[in-house]
C-alpha cells in the first residue's frame, strides 16, 4: 500500500486467477474508503515476463498530479516465474494507470 500526497492510497496485490497470478492496482480516495473497501478505479496489469505469474507488487515511487491516477507515472518492483522454473525479480512503470 502507498499513501499518496492528497491523502488518497494504492494498494497493489497479486491476484490469482485460471491462468495464473498477476499484479492488480487498487486506487482509494480516502483512509475511509480503503478500510470500507471502496476503489474507485483498478487496473489489472497483464503479464509480459512470464505466462502463468508475475506477482510479490511493492512500490518504487508514485508520482501522481493531484488526485488523477489517469495522470501518474508508477514504478513497481515485482517478481516473475521465469521459464516456470525460476523466481526472477524485475521493475516495471505505469503511465496514467495503464
Amino acid at each position: 500500500m502507498q499513501p499518496l500526497d492528497n491523502g488518497a492510497f494504492l494498494l497493489a496485490y497479486e491476484r490469482n486467477n485460471a491462468s495464473g497470478c498477476l499484479i492488480r492496482l487498487r486506487y482509494y480516495k480516502t483512509m475511509g474508503h480503503l478500510l470500507q473497501g471502496i476503489y474507485f478505479d483498478q487496473y489489472d496489469i497483464p503479464r509480459t515476463l512470464a505466462p502463468s505469474a508475475e506477482g510479490t507488487p511493492s512500490f518504487e515511487f508514485v508520482h501522481m498530479e493531484g488526485a488523477d491516477p489517469f495522470n501518474s507515472k508508477i514504478r513497481m518492483r515485482f517478481h516473475f516465474f521465469k521459464g516456470a522454473t525460476a523466481d526472477e525479480q524485475a521493475m516495471g512503470e505505469l503511465v496514467n494507470f495503464q
